[in-house]
């Protein structure tokens, strides 16, 4: 851990200082204005304000000319040259292609490993996920299943280039957090 540390303190000087502005920035202002304003839905204000804010930036960055590396939130690396191009013209644009997926010969042995705990990982969280929305709701959840569409839905997953596909208690417990939360609430009132 402390190895990362002092890689990020030895290469700070390549930090994206605007990037790392918009973040914080916007970070701040969610957490401020939650506490202020709990029913705003303040996430979504943000993400438009920035994706905004990006747009003006790279309007201005254009019309100017300056593509500094060191300030620039997005650079996409011209792979023909080793100077940082524009973003607006050298990013991918549109959802990837369809592509068979292919690994290196050479390092086939070495992702098995990754691989089985990215699959396993996974379908624990998934599994976990379904067994507790099962129990509130009264589905019954078969593991075989689960494991079946996880499967299926990487695979197919896996010729559009994408990350694996799982569940998420990250995204659920909030969610559940905030409809207990609505219901007490009207609850309460009455």
């Amino acid at each position: 851990m402390w190895q990362e540390f002092a890689y990020l303190a030895a290469n700070l000087n390549q930090s994206k200082w605007l990037a790392f502005l918009m973040g914080f920035g916007s970070l701040v202002f969610i957490v401020v204005v939650r506490k202020k304003f709990p029913r705003w839905p303040v996430p979504f204000f943000v993400v438009v304000v920035m994706t905004f804010v990006s747009w003006l930036l790279i309007t201005y960055h254009s019309s100017t000319g300056y593509t500094a590396a060191n300030s620039w939130p997005v650079s996409c690396t011209n792979t023909a040259a080793t100077n940082t191009t524009n973003a607006t013209t050298t990013c991918p644009e549109g959802l990837p292609a369809y592509k068979v997926p292919s690994v290196a010969s050479n390092i086939q042995g070495q992702i098995w490993g990754a691989a089985f705990i990215i699959t396993f990982v996974g379908y624990m969280e998934s599994y976990s996920l379904a067994v507790t929305i099962g129990e509130k709701r009264g589905y019954v959840i078969r593991g075989n299943q689960e494991f079946l569409a996880l499967g299926v839905a990487n695979v197919v997953s896996s010729f559009f280039q994408t990350y694996p596909v799982t569940g998420s208690f990250s995204r659920y417990v909030p969610l559940c957090m905030s409809i207990l939360y609505q219901t007490n609430k009207q609850t309460n009132k009455k």
